[in-house]
């Protein structure tokens, strides 16, 4: 775009100032759109990575659901900002611990959907990712004892006696990573986004 105007005429730099602010406001519209689309593509590719297989106390991972993703624009002196939000439910686990001594106590932990698919719990934690410095560790269950483990059987019931008479197998929750992979798209996706949003 070229923009000419006679300085020693009024009225010319007074239509030069209007072509300014056009162009200013079509700049801001293209990178809104921009932002936008690249928010979108993240969205979609986060929303195809939230099944994860697994269990937390007797909930398995699949009546978690609750697992959502938003985006949010703002624009800002000329500049447009953009976030992607990925949020979850808390899920309560329950199971009894033995003592040591044959007493079983019920414990009771909760942790949040979102946080259990993006760095999984115990043996299938992730551990730090490179490129955006995100980190898993151990997961939800590493206080528990089961940091090294895919499997286990948890106690869910117990007897009139107190002695366990239910168990359930529980398996680790795996990582599917859905925000990372959304900030992995968006990156691969910059210039599909840019082109459609500055083309004409």
């Amino acid at each position: 775009m070229v923009l000419r105007a006679n300085v020693l005429s009024v009225s010319s730099l007074e239509n030069l100032k209007k072509d300014l602010k056009a162009y200013r406001d079509s700049l801001e519209d293209k990178l809104s759109i921009f932002v936008e689309e690249l928010l979108k593509i993240g969205i979609e590719t986060a929303e195809q990575n939230v099944d994860a297989g697994g269990t937390y106390g007797t909930h398995e991972m699949a009546q978690l659901g609750n697992i959502s993703f938003r985006k949010e624009v703002t624009t800002a002196d000329g500049k447009v900002y953009g976030i992607m939000y990925g949020s979850g439910g808390d899920v309560t686990g329950e199971w009894y611990v033995n003592d040591g001594n044959g007493h079983y106590t019920l414990k009771t932990d909760t942790i949040n959907s979102m946080l259990a698919v993006e760095f999984g719990t115990a043996g299938k934690a992730l551990p730090a990712q490179d490129g955006f410095g995100v980190s898993g560790g151990q997961g939800t269950m590493s206080r528990y004892g089961h940091q090294n483990d895919n499997a286990w059987y948890i106690v869910t019931g117990l007897d009139e006696k107190g002695k366990p008479n239910e168990w359930k197998a529980a398996t680790a929750i795996t990582p599917t990573r859905p925000m990372y992979k959304a900030g992995l798209a968006m990156y691969e996706e910059v210039k599909k986004a840019a082109e459609a949003a500055f083309r004409g």
